[in-house]
C-alpha cells in the first residue's frame, strides 16, 4: 500500500511539473527553466540545501548580477 501512495505521489507530482513548465515556459529565461529542472529534479523530498546565488550562478553558468536578477524574478 506504501508503494502505491509512493508511486501515485511520483506520478502528480510529475503532472505538476508538466503544467509549471508548460505555464511559465514563455516568461522563464534558459537559465531559471535549468535551476527549476535541478531543483525539481529531488522530486517531493524536495531540494534541501536552499538555493542562493554561488549555487544559481553554478548551474545557470550565469554572472552574479544575472543571478541575481534571476532570483529576484523567480521570488
Amino acid at each position: 500500500m506504501d508503494a502505491q501512495i509512493d508511486v501515485e505521489q511520483e506520478i502528480e507530482f510529475a503532472f505538476k511539473k508538466t503544467e509549471f513548465f508548460d505555464k511559465n515556459k514563455s516568461i522563464l529565461n534558459e537559465g531559471q527553466q535549468k535551476v527549476i529542472r535541478r531543483i525539481l529534479e529531488e522530486g517531493n523530498q524536495g531540494f534541501e540545501s536552499g538555493m542562493n546565488a554561488r549555487k544559481y550562478i553554478s548551474m545557470a553558468s550565469t554572472s552574479k548580477a544575472t543571478a541575481m536578477r534571476d532570483l529576484q524574478d523567480l521570488v
